[in-house]
């Protein structure tokens, strides 16, 4: 089962619990990824491109990292809310699952 994407809690209130709540869930939810994410790319592709991948991601991450805010904020200053910013990061949230589901694990021969 898919799991809800949790900046619809962001779009759904604007009361303290929920972004509370949205803590809450995205924090657990990151360190869960944390955890993964030097694992993941070994195995679906092996040893090799790892640190490509790792490389690649890191990259993206970090740039996104820096422009996003910078992008939330001048909608921020346009619209008064962060509806739109939280509304393009849920859209982008099929694309990932697609993505994902798109991935062919490598066959690795045992020893």
């Amino acid at each position: 089962m898919a799991r809800p994407h949790y900046a619809t809690l962001l779009l759904l209130s604007s009361r303290c619990s929920m972004f509370l709540l949205f803590a809450i869930l995205f924090g657990t939810a990151y360190g869960e990824v944390l955890c993964m994410m030097p694992l993941l790319p070994a195995e679906l592709f092996g040893l090799k491109n790892r640190g490509a991948f790792m490389g690649i991601v890191t990259c993206a991450s970090t740039i996104g990292g820096g422009l996003d805010p910078v992008a939330a904020g001048a909608l921020f200053d346009k619209t008064g809310n962060y509806r739109i910013a939280w509304a393009v990061c849920l859209a982008f949230t099929p694309l990932t699952v697609l993505l994902v589901i798109g991935m062919k694990e490598r066959k690795t021969p045992t020893c």
